[in-house]
């Protein structure tokens, strides 16, 4: 027990607080948040693959790449690997500038959104990997669905930041399509560390994702996956 008054004069009491649940309004905010990223609709996009190949089963190419086994496997892979490697090299130089500059070197100098030009891709590569004509069509729909929106909104997100700047960077750089003469870059640029290790964990998984969509057709083909719906023929 502490008997000493002018402790007990100059104490401090400090209210207990429970612990609030955050109201309806910033649950939905954080809703919205979570699904305006582009790696949020990326990854669903991609995750959306394996239960349509699971339950559909059926070729788009009027030769089966059962043939081409090797043909394949070599096409799909180095698409997936360029994509990874195309998010990874732009994700290098906007990490820790995002809203502050405006990066027009490097992938940037080509397009203004190379991570949905290398997104496709990598989209590419797995649905070669697919090739199934359900896939391929749903891919298709979700991306018009998704992006174009979420391209538009960033685009005017960065004409607010940036001003003149970027209407002067529209007007000379593509929307999506890459332009390899208009190419430049700096001798060197930042990169932090954690920066690199990120952009390496968040493109790993399409390796893992083109391992997935091989593994499923295997399954396919070795009868251990009974698909609902199978479809035959040529869809060139």
């Amino acid at each position: 027990m502490d008997r000493d008054p002018a402790r007990k004069k100059h104490s401090v009491v400090v209210p207990f607080e429970r612990h609030r649940r955050p109201s309806a309004a910033t649950r939905l905010r954080r809703i919205f948040m979570l699904l305006s990223r582009r790696m949020f609709w990326t990854r669903a996009l991609v995750a959306s693959l394996a239960p349509t190949l699971a339950l559909v089963h059926g070729h788009w190419l009027a030769i089966s790449f059962e043939q081409h086994e090797l043909l394949h496997e070599s096409l799909s892979l180095a698409l997936v690997l360029m994509g990874a490697f195309g998010r990874i090299w732009a994700s290098l130089y906007v990490a820790g500038r995002k809203n502050t500059a405006l990066v027009q070197e490097g992938p940037y100098s080509l397009c203004r959104h190379p991570l949905y030009f290398f997104s496709l891709i990598g989209f590419a590569g797995l649905l070669i990997a697919a090739n199934s004509v359900i896939a391929t069509l749903a891919a298709g729909a979700l991306f018009l669905a998704l992006y174009p929106g979420t391209i538009a909104r960033e685009e005017k997100h960065l004409a607010r930041l940036f001003g003149e700047e970027f209407r002067r960077y529209r007007e000379t750089t593509p929307l999506l399509i890459p332009k390899p003469s208009l190419y430049r870059s700096g001798e060197t640029i930042s990169i932090f560390p954690r920066s690199v290790a990120k952009a390496i964990f968040e493109n790993a998984w399409w390796i893992v994702a083109w391992q997935l969509v091989n593994t499923i057709e295997d399954m396919h083909l070795l009868r251990i996956i009974t698909p609902l719906v199978e479809l035959r023929g040529a869809w060139l």
